[in-house]
Protein backbone atom coordinates (compact mmCIF):
# COMPACT_ATOMS: atom_id res chain seq x y z
CA UNK A 1 0.00 0.00 0.00
CA UNK A 2 1.29 3.49 -0.67
CA UNK A 3 2.48 5.72 1.62
CA UNK A 4 -0.52 8.02 1.37
CA UNK A 5 -2.88 5.54 1.67
CA UNK A 6 -1.29 4.35 5.16
CA UNK A 7 -1.06 8.04 6.30
CA UNK A 8 -5.14 7.91 5.65
CA UNK A 9 -5.40 4.44 7.89
CA UNK A 10 -3.63 5.58 10.69
CA UNK A 11 -5.74 9.37 10.71
CA UNK A 12 -8.91 7.19 10.54
CA UNK A 13 -7.66 4.57 12.75
CA UNK A 14 -7.14 6.89 15.51
CA UNK A 15 -10.67 8.60 14.90
CA UNK A 16 -12.47 4.92 15.72
CA UNK A 17 -10.24 4.84 18.45
CA UNK A 18 -11.37 8.03 19.96
CA UNK A 19 -14.82 7.21 19.17
CA UNK A 20 -15.16 3.15 20.52
CA UNK A 21 -13.53 4.55 23.82
CA UNK A 22 -16.32 7.03 24.26
CA UNK A 23 -19.16 4.90 23.28
CA UNK A 24 -17.88 1.67 24.81
CA UNK A 25 -15.54 2.69 27.31
CA UNK A 26 -12.70 0.65 25.65
CA UNK A 27 -9.00 1.62 26.38
CA UNK A 28 -8.10 3.96 23.92
CA UNK A 29 -4.14 2.72 23.93
CA UNK A 30 -6.00 -1.56 22.88
CA UNK A 31 -7.46 0.32 19.86
CA UNK A 32 -4.76 2.21 18.75
CA UNK A 33 -2.51 -0.70 19.69
CA UNK A 34 -4.41 -3.43 17.58
CA UNK A 35 -4.73 -0.59 14.78
CA UNK A 36 -0.98 -0.23 14.58
CA UNK A 37 -0.35 -3.97 14.29
CA UNK A 38 -2.68 -4.52 11.63
CA UNK A 39 -2.20 -1.09 9.08
CA UNK A 40 1.75 -1.59 9.97
CA UNK A 41 1.97 -5.36 9.39
CA UNK A 42 -0.86 -5.94 6.83
CA UNK A 43 -0.31 -2.00 4.84
CA UNK A 44 3.10 -1.14 5.51
CA UNK A 45 4.76 -4.79 5.72
CA UNK A 46 6.62 -4.13 8.95
CA UNK A 47 6.82 -7.05 11.36
CA UNK A 48 5.38 -7.02 14.54
CA UNK A 49 9.02 -6.55 16.16
CA UNK A 50 8.97 -3.25 14.11
CA UNK A 51 5.92 -1.67 15.28
CA UNK A 52 6.51 -2.85 19.20
CA UNK A 53 10.07 -0.83 18.39
CA UNK A 54 7.84 2.49 18.80
CA UNK A 55 7.26 2.13 22.02
CA UNK A 56 7.92 5.00 23.84
CA UNK A 57 10.57 4.10 25.85
CA UNK A 58 11.50 7.66 27.77
CA UNK A 59 7.69 8.57 28.84
CA UNK A 60 6.66 5.47 29.89
CA UNK A 61 9.98 4.49 32.37
CA UNK A 62 9.45 7.97 33.34
CA UNK A 63 5.76 7.38 34.05
CA UNK A 64 6.75 4.21 36.03
CA UNK A 65 9.70 5.43 38.21
CA UNK A 66 8.09 8.61 39.29
CA UNK A 67 4.47 6.67 40.81
CA UNK A 68 6.71 4.04 42.27
CA UNK A 69 8.29 7.13 44.48
CA UNK A 70 5.17 9.34 45.38
CA UNK A 71 3.37 6.04 45.48
CA UNK A 72 5.16 5.44 48.64
CA UNK A 73 3.94 9.11 49.80
CA UNK A 74 0.47 8.92 48.65
CA UNK A 75 0.19 5.52 49.61
CA UNK A 76 1.22 6.61 53.50
CA UNK A 77 -0.50 9.73 53.93
CA UNK A 78 2.74 12.15 53.02
CA UNK A 79 1.39 13.75 50.19
CA UNK A 80 -1.90 14.79 51.69
CA UNK A 81 -0.63 15.87 54.60
CA UNK A 82 1.71 17.89 53.15
CA UNK A 83 -1.10 19.48 50.45
CA UNK A 84 -3.10 20.18 53.84
CA UNK A 85 -0.24 22.00 55.52
CA UNK A 86 0.38 24.20 53.03
CA UNK A 87 -3.11 24.84 52.48
CA UNK A 88 -3.11 25.68 56.01
CA UNK A 89 -0.48 28.40 55.68
CA UNK A 90 -2.39 30.07 52.35
CA UNK A 91 -5.85 29.53 53.87
CA UNK A 92 -6.17 33.88 53.82
CA UNK A 93 -5.02 33.82 49.88
CA UNK A 94 -6.82 30.77 48.21
CA UNK A 95 -6.61 32.62 45.16
CA UNK A 96 -3.16 33.05 44.83
CA UNK A 97 -2.37 29.68 44.49
CA UNK A 98 -2.09 29.36 40.58
CA UNK A 99 -0.31 31.96 40.33
CA UNK A 100 2.53 30.82 42.75
CA UNK A 101 2.72 27.57 41.02
CA UNK A 102 3.01 29.34 38.25
CA UNK A 103 5.86 31.61 39.79
CA UNK A 104 7.79 29.03 41.33
CA UNK A 105 7.71 26.50 38.06
CA UNK A 106 9.32 29.76 35.93
CA UNK A 107 11.70 30.20 38.72
CA UNK A 108 12.89 27.06 38.85
CA UNK A 109 13.04 26.71 35.43
CA UNK A 110 15.22 30.08 34.85
CA UNK A 111 17.86 28.53 37.17
CA UNK A 112 18.37 25.49 34.76
CA UNK A 113 16.77 22.86 36.86
CA UNK A 114 15.45 21.70 33.36
CA UNK A 115 12.73 18.69 33.94
CA UNK A 116 13.65 18.35 37.44
CA UNK A 117 11.15 21.69 38.12
CA UNK A 118 8.76 19.11 37.28
CA UNK A 119 9.74 16.71 39.74
CA UNK A 120 9.36 19.18 42.52
CA UNK A 121 6.89 21.56 41.86
CA UNK A 122 3.77 19.44 40.30
CA UNK A 123 3.71 16.94 43.31
CA UNK A 124 3.41 20.20 45.70
CA UNK A 125 0.95 22.01 43.31
CA UNK A 126 -1.43 18.63 43.09
CA UNK A 127 -1.22 18.78 46.71
CA UNK A 128 -1.88 22.38 47.86
CA UNK A 129 -4.26 22.97 44.65
CA UNK A 130 -6.63 19.70 44.61
CA UNK A 131 -6.80 20.62 48.53
CA UNK A 132 -7.85 24.74 47.91
CA UNK A 133 -10.31 23.56 44.95
CA UNK A 134 -8.28 24.45 42.13
CA UNK A 135 -9.30 22.79 38.82
CA UNK A 136 -6.42 20.09 37.92
CA UNK A 137 -5.76 21.81 34.29
CA UNK A 138 -5.02 24.68 35.85
CA UNK A 139 -2.76 23.08 37.90
CA UNK A 140 -1.21 22.14 34.68
CA UNK A 141 -0.83 24.94 32.91
CA UNK A 142 0.43 26.31 36.07
CA UNK A 143 3.18 23.81 36.15
CA UNK A 144 3.53 23.40 32.37
CA UNK A 145 3.89 27.20 31.26
CA UNK A 146 5.77 28.52 34.23
CA UNK A 147 8.79 25.59 33.54
CA UNK A 148 8.85 26.22 29.65
CA UNK A 149 8.93 30.08 30.35
CA UNK A 150 12.12 29.86 32.38
CA UNK A 151 13.22 27.33 30.83
CA UNK A 152 13.17 29.40 27.42
CA UNK A 153 15.63 31.90 28.84
CA UNK A 154 18.68 32.04 26.22
CA UNK A 155 21.58 31.20 29.60
CA UNK A 156 20.18 27.84 30.76
CA UNK A 157 18.83 24.76 29.34
CA UNK A 158 16.06 24.56 26.51
CA UNK A 159 17.00 28.18 25.88
CA UNK A 160 20.47 27.43 24.92
CA UNK A 161 19.48 24.97 22.42
CA UNK A 162 17.21 27.39 20.68
CA UNK A 163 19.64 29.46 20.58
CA UNK A 164 22.42 27.22 18.68
CA UNK A 165 19.82 27.02 15.94
CA UNK A 166 19.12 30.37 15.23
CA UNK A 167 23.20 31.27 15.02
CA UNK A 168 23.92 28.07 12.50
CA UNK A 169 21.68 29.92 10.21
CA UNK A 170 22.86 33.78 11.70
CA UNK A 171 24.23 34.90 8.50
CA UNK A 172 20.82 34.12 6.60
CA UNK A 173 18.55 35.94 8.89
CA UNK A 174 19.89 39.77 8.29
CA UNK A 175 21.90 42.45 10.39
CA UNK A 176 20.92 41.98 13.62
CA UNK A 177 22.69 38.81 15.80
CA UNK A 178 21.25 35.57 16.55
CA UNK A 179 21.32 36.03 20.43
CA UNK A 180 19.52 39.85 19.16
CA UNK A 181 16.64 37.96 17.55
CA UNK A 182 16.73 35.14 20.04
CA UNK A 183 15.98 37.85 22.85
CA UNK A 184 13.07 39.54 21.44
CA UNK A 185 11.69 35.46 20.70
CA UNK A 186 12.39 34.43 24.27
CA UNK A 187 10.57 37.88 25.46
CA UNK A 188 7.70 37.37 22.71
CA UNK A 189 7.28 34.00 24.44
CA UNK A 190 7.71 35.29 28.09
CA UNK A 191 4.74 37.86 27.28
CA UNK A 192 2.32 35.04 25.60
CA UNK A 193 2.73 32.74 28.41
CA UNK A 194 1.50 35.51 31.07
CA UNK A 195 -1.14 36.20 28.75
CA UNK A 196 -2.15 33.13 28.25
CA UNK A 197 -1.84 32.28 32.25
CA UNK A 198 -4.18 34.93 33.05
CA UNK A 199 -6.81 33.72 30.60
CA UNK A 200 -6.75 30.49 31.61
CA UNK A 201 -6.69 31.47 35.31
CA UNK A 202 -9.97 33.70 34.65
CA UNK A 203 -11.73 30.79 32.79
CA UNK A 204 -10.76 27.96 35.38
CA UNK A 205 -10.68 30.14 39.01
CA UNK A 206 -13.59 32.76 38.18
CA UNK A 207 -15.81 32.11 35.08
CA UNK A 208 -16.25 27.54 35.56
CA UNK A 209 -16.25 27.97 39.10
CA UNK A 210 -19.02 30.66 39.45
CA UNK A 211 -21.21 28.75 36.32
CA UNK A 212 -20.99 25.38 38.55
CA UNK A 213 -21.47 26.86 42.07
CA UNK A 214 -22.87 30.16 41.39
CA UNK A 215 -20.32 32.36 43.43
CA UNK A 216 -17.23 34.50 41.60
CA UNK A 217 -14.72 32.30 41.95
CA UNK A 218 -13.88 32.16 45.35
CA UNK A 219 -15.83 34.43 46.92
CA UNK A 220 -14.01 34.41 49.80
CA UNK A 221 -10.45 35.03 49.56
CA UNK A 222 -10.27 32.92 53.02
CA UNK A 223 -11.45 29.27 53.98
CA UNK A 224 -11.92 27.80 57.15
CA UNK A 225 -10.03 24.45 58.10
CA UNK A 226 -8.80 22.95 61.17
CA UNK A 227 -4.89 23.36 61.31
CA UNK A 228 -3.48 19.54 60.20
CA UNK A 229 -1.94 17.25 62.77
CA UNK A 230 1.79 16.65 62.58
CA UNK A 231 2.96 14.76 60.54
CA UNK A 232 3.92 10.68 61.54
CA UNK A 233 7.18 9.06 61.98
CA UNK A 234 7.04 7.37 58.24
CA UNK A 235 5.78 10.84 57.03
CA UNK A 236 8.83 12.48 58.13
CA UNK A 237 11.28 9.81 56.70
CA UNK A 238 9.37 9.79 53.59
CA UNK A 239 9.30 13.29 53.07
CA UNK A 240 13.50 13.76 53.76
CA UNK A 241 14.07 10.97 51.24
CA UNK A 242 11.70 13.05 48.60
CA UNK A 243 13.43 15.91 49.30
CA UNK A 244 16.80 14.30 49.02
CA UNK A 245 16.17 12.99 46.05
CA UNK A 246 14.97 16.66 44.59
CA UNK A 247 18.46 17.79 45.63
CA UNK A 248 20.15 14.88 44.11
CA UNK A 249 18.50 15.72 40.82
CA UNK A 250 18.96 19.26 41.11
CA UNK A 251 22.43 20.17 42.07
CA UNK A 252 24.59 18.46 39.80
CA UNK A 253 22.28 20.16 36.70
CA UNK A 254 22.83 23.64 38.38
CA UNK A 255 26.49 23.52 39.22
CA UNK A 256 27.04 22.02 35.52
CA UNK A 257 24.77 25.00 33.69
CA UNK A 258 26.43 27.50 35.72
CA UNK A 259 30.00 26.88 36.63
CA UNK A 260 30.69 23.82 33.72
CA UNK A 261 33.39 22.37 36.16
CA UNK A 262 35.66 19.80 34.17
CA UNK A 263 36.23 15.65 34.92
CA UNK A 264 35.44 12.58 33.97
CA UNK A 265 33.61 12.11 37.82
CA UNK A 266 31.46 15.11 37.70
CA UNK A 267 30.37 14.36 34.26
CA UNK A 268 29.45 10.54 35.34
CA UNK A 269 27.42 12.25 38.07
CA UNK A 270 25.41 14.35 36.32
CA UNK A 271 24.61 11.50 33.49
CA UNK A 272 23.51 9.62 36.76
CA UNK A 273 21.37 12.63 38.39
CA UNK A 274 18.60 12.07 35.92
CA UNK A 275 14.37 12.06 37.09
CA UNK A 276 14.19 9.02 36.29
CA UNK A 277 16.82 7.01 37.58
CA UNK A 278 17.32 9.17 41.28
CA UNK A 279 12.61 8.37 41.58
CA UNK A 280 13.72 4.46 40.94
CA UNK A 281 16.79 4.47 43.43
CA UNK A 282 14.79 6.49 45.97
CA UNK A 283 12.15 4.04 45.48
CA UNK A 284 13.99 1.10 46.23
CA UNK A 285 15.35 2.93 49.68
CA UNK A 286 11.77 3.66 50.51
CA UNK A 287 10.80 0.10 49.88
CA UNK A 288 13.86 -0.84 52.50
CA UNK A 289 12.54 1.64 54.71
CA UNK A 290 8.92 -0.04 54.76
CA UNK A 291 7.48 3.12 54.22
CA UNK A 292 4.47 1.52 52.72
CA UNK A 293 3.22 -1.69 51.09
CA UNK A 294 5.45 -2.48 47.79
CA UNK A 295 1.85 -4.09 46.35
CA UNK A 296 -0.23 -1.42 46.95
CA UNK A 297 2.03 1.31 45.37
CA UNK A 298 2.81 -1.10 42.29
CA UNK A 299 -1.09 -0.96 41.94
CA UNK A 300 -1.04 2.75 41.93
CA UNK A 301 1.12 2.52 38.43
CA UNK A 302 -1.20 4.05 36.05
CA UNK A 303 -1.56 1.88 33.41
CA UNK A 304 -4.85 3.35 31.69
CA UNK A 305 -2.37 6.17 30.80
CA UNK A 306 0.45 4.07 29.94
CA UNK A 307 -1.27 1.97 27.43
CA UNK A 308 -3.04 4.76 26.23
CA UNK A 309 0.01 6.96 25.56
CA UNK A 310 1.72 3.38 24.21
CA UNK A 311 -1.01 2.43 21.79
CA UNK A 312 -1.08 5.82 20.07
CA UNK A 313 2.87 6.03 19.57
CA UNK A 314 2.78 2.86 17.49
CA UNK A 315 -0.16 4.71 15.02
CA UNK A 316 1.58 8.08 14.97
CA UNK A 317 5.38 6.15 14.58
CA UNK A 318 4.20 4.07 11.35
CA UNK A 319 2.70 7.52 10.15
CA UNK A 320 6.19 8.89 10.60
CA UNK A 321 7.34 6.55 8.74
CA UNK A 322 5.21 6.50 6.11
CA UNK A 323 6.40 10.14 5.93
CA UNK A 324 4.29 12.09 8.20
CA UNK A 325 6.84 15.12 8.49
CA UNK A 326 7.92 15.30 4.44
CA UNK A 327 3.98 15.38 3.91
CA UNK A 328 3.76 18.62 6.25
CA UNK A 329 6.66 20.23 5.60
CA UNK A 330 5.89 20.45 1.85
CA UNK A 331 2.99 22.10 2.92
CA UNK A 332 5.66 24.91 2.98
CA UNK A 333 7.24 24.82 -0.75
CA UNK A 334 4.34 25.98 -2.75
CA UNK A 335 5.44 29.11 -3.78
CA UNK A 336 1.71 30.30 -4.06
CA UNK A 337 1.28 30.15 -0.10
CA UNK A 338 0.10 33.97 0.99
CA UNK A 339 2.84 35.71 2.92
CA UNK A 340 0.06 36.17 5.96
CA UNK A 341 -0.58 32.57 6.35
CA UNK A 342 3.09 31.63 6.98
CA UNK A 343 3.60 32.26 10.64
CA UNK A 344 -0.31 30.37 11.82
CA UNK A 345 0.93 27.29 9.71
CA UNK A 346 4.44 27.26 11.17
CA UNK A 347 2.45 27.04 14.53
CA UNK A 348 -0.05 24.56 13.74
CA UNK A 349 2.68 22.32 12.24
CA UNK A 350 5.24 22.68 14.80
CA UNK A 351 1.85 22.31 17.19
CA UNK A 352 1.11 18.95 15.70
CA UNK A 353 4.51 17.63 14.94
CA UNK A 354 5.02 18.20 18.99
CA UNK A 355 2.22 15.83 19.91
CA UNK A 356 4.50 13.00 19.09
CA UNK A 357 8.32 13.95 18.97
CA UNK A 358 10.38 16.24 20.31
CA UNK A 359 10.37 19.82 20.40
CA UNK A 360 14.14 20.41 21.26
CA UNK A 361 16.04 17.55 19.25
CA UNK A 362 13.54 17.34 15.66
CA UNK A 363 10.79 19.84 15.68
CA UNK A 364 12.93 23.05 16.03
CA UNK A 365 15.64 21.96 14.37
CA UNK A 366 13.23 21.05 11.46
CA UNK A 367 11.27 24.63 11.69
CA UNK A 368 14.00 26.72 12.66
CA UNK A 369 16.34 26.10 9.32
CA UNK A 370 13.58 27.10 7.36
CA UNK A 371 12.55 30.33 8.45
CA UNK A 372 15.79 32.60 6.74
CA UNK A 373 14.62 31.33 3.38
CA UNK A 374 11.08 32.32 4.05
CA UNK A 375 12.12 35.56 5.96
CA UNK A 376 13.92 36.87 2.53
CA UNK A 377 11.63 35.47 -0.09
CA UNK A 378 8.35 37.06 1.76
CA UNK A 379 10.06 39.99 3.62
CA UNK A 380 8.52 38.77 6.63
CA UNK A 381 9.98 38.99 10.34
CA UNK A 382 11.77 36.27 11.22
CA UNK A 383 11.17 37.40 14.74
CA UNK A 384 7.58 36.26 14.47
CA UNK A 385 8.78 33.17 12.59
CA UNK A 386 10.85 31.88 14.99
CA UNK A 387 8.77 33.09 17.86
CA UNK A 388 5.44 31.28 15.97
CA UNK A 389 7.56 27.81 16.31
CA UNK A 390 8.19 28.02 19.69
CA UNK A 391 5.24 28.67 20.85
CA UNK A 392 3.54 26.51 18.43
CA UNK A 393 6.03 24.01 19.86
CA UNK A 394 4.96 24.87 23.53
CA UNK A 395 1.53 24.91 22.67
CA UNK A 396 1.32 21.12 22.80
CA UNK A 397 3.80 20.64 25.89
CA UNK A 398 0.64 19.08 28.51
CA UNK A 399 -0.09 16.62 25.50
CA UNK A 400 -0.39 13.18 27.25
CA UNK A 401 2.32 11.64 25.00
CA UNK A 402 5.00 14.43 25.51
CA UNK A 403 7.50 14.26 28.67
CA UNK A 404 6.22 17.18 30.31
CA UNK A 405 2.47 16.17 29.51
CA UNK A 406 3.53 12.48 30.62
CA UNK A 407 5.14 13.77 33.66
CA UNK A 408 1.84 15.89 34.73
CA UNK A 409 0.05 12.59 34.64
CA UNK A 410 2.78 10.82 36.87
CA UNK A 411 2.01 12.86 39.63
CA UNK A 412 -1.88 13.44 39.74
CA UNK A 413 -3.65 11.78 42.16
CA UNK A 414 -4.98 8.12 41.01
CA UNK A 415 -8.53 9.19 40.94
CA UNK A 416 -7.63 11.36 37.97
CA UNK A 417 -4.94 9.99 36.24
CA UNK A 418 -6.89 8.38 32.96
CA UNK A 419 -9.21 11.67 33.22
CA UNK A 420 -6.18 13.52 32.80
CA UNK A 421 -4.31 11.97 29.86
CA UNK A 422 -8.13 13.13 28.10
CA UNK A 423 -8.79 16.47 29.38
CA UNK A 424 -4.71 17.57 28.70
CA UNK A 425 -4.98 16.03 25.39
CA UNK A 426 -8.33 17.94 24.78
CA UNK A 427 -7.15 21.00 25.73
CA UNK A 428 -4.08 20.69 23.20
CA UNK A 429 -6.44 21.86 20.19
CA UNK A 430 -7.36 24.54 22.66
CA UNK A 431 -4.09 25.96 22.69
CA UNK A 432 -3.34 25.09 19.35
CA UNK A 433 -5.92 27.34 18.15
CA UNK A 434 -5.85 30.26 20.27
CA UNK A 435 -2.00 30.20 19.22
CA UNK A 436 -2.17 29.84 15.51
CA UNK A 437 -4.99 32.47 15.65
CA UNK A 438 -2.52 34.76 17.73
CA UNK A 439 0.49 34.19 14.75
CA UNK A 440 -2.44 35.26 12.26
CA UNK A 441 -3.10 38.41 13.66
CA UNK A 442 0.72 39.31 13.79
CA UNK A 443 1.04 39.49 17.66
CA UNK A 444 4.05 37.53 17.46
CA UNK A 445 5.75 39.81 15.19
CA UNK A 446 5.33 42.92 17.51
CA UNK A 447 9.64 43.00 18.15
CA UNK A 448 11.10 44.31 14.82
CA UNK A 449 14.77 42.69 14.09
Amino acid sequence: MSNTAVLWSCLIAIGISIAVTYKWKVNLGFMAMSFAFLIGCMFQGDTVATVFGFWPNSIVFFLIAACLLFGFAAENGTMKMFGDKLLWRFRKNINFIPILIFLVAMLLGFLGAGSSTMVIVTPIAYSIGIAAGVDPMLIVFGVGMGYITGGYNPWTGTGVIMLGLIEKNAAAVGAASASQIYMRVWLTFVIKQIIFMAIFYVFYNVIKKKRNKGLQGNESREIKIEKPADYTPVQKKTLILILISCLVIVIPSLVSTWFHPKGWFFTDLVNLCKPQAILVIAAVIANIMKLADPKKVINRLPMGAILMIVGVSFLMGIATKAGLLDVLVSLFKNEALPAFLVAPLLSILASFLTIFTSANFVVAPLLFSMVPALSAAMGLNPVGLYASIMIGADATSISPFSDAGAQLIAFAPDELKDRMVTKQFGMVFVVWGMCALAALLGLWSVFPV
